[in-house]
């Protein structure tokens, strides 16, 4: 499995496009369910879900975007293949025997391949709502 190794930037590379394209995907899908569960534009439009189901579930999927920032946090370590040693003097966690330097490459194609997955459908989102709203106001 290539795609999951760390060590090397070439490595890193990769790992960086898959977590990010995943987390793209993620991030999709948060999008879309918090798109089609928002409130009716006009009031005579029914509501896709009940009024309740609505608040909590906008809610979820508000917080659970924060797993985003833990699978980035996680992709890196990985990524620079670090050992994790708890040394309770001063409170701190000391990463010892890490390669800093495949960093920078999983962060420059992490980036991308978040941004591939969610950019045709945003765009699409964006131009189906301005029409909407074009076609509302031609009325």
């Amino acid at each position: 499995m290539v795609w999951l190794s760390a060590g090397s930037c070439s490595a890193a590379y990769k790992f960086g496009w898959l977590v990010g394209a995943g987390s793209g995907l993620y991030a999709l899908a948060i999008v879309t369910i918090l798109i089609a569960s928002a409130p009716a534009y006009r009031p005579d439009v029914p509501l896709a879900v009940s009024e309740p189901l609505r608040r909590y579930s906008q809610w979820i999927l508000f917080f659970t975007q924060l797993l985003l920032f833990v699978a980035w946090l996680g992709g890196g370590l990985h990524a620079i293949s670090a050992e994790w040693h708890l040394q309770l003097e001063w409170h701190f966690l000391r990463v010892t025997h890490a390669d800093w330097h495949s960093l920078p490459c999983y962060i420059v194609t992490l980036v991308p391949g978040a941004v591939t997955v969610i950019a045709p459908i945003m765009l699409l989102f964006m131009f189906t709502a301005a029409n909407w709203v074009a076609g509302a106001s031609a009325r």
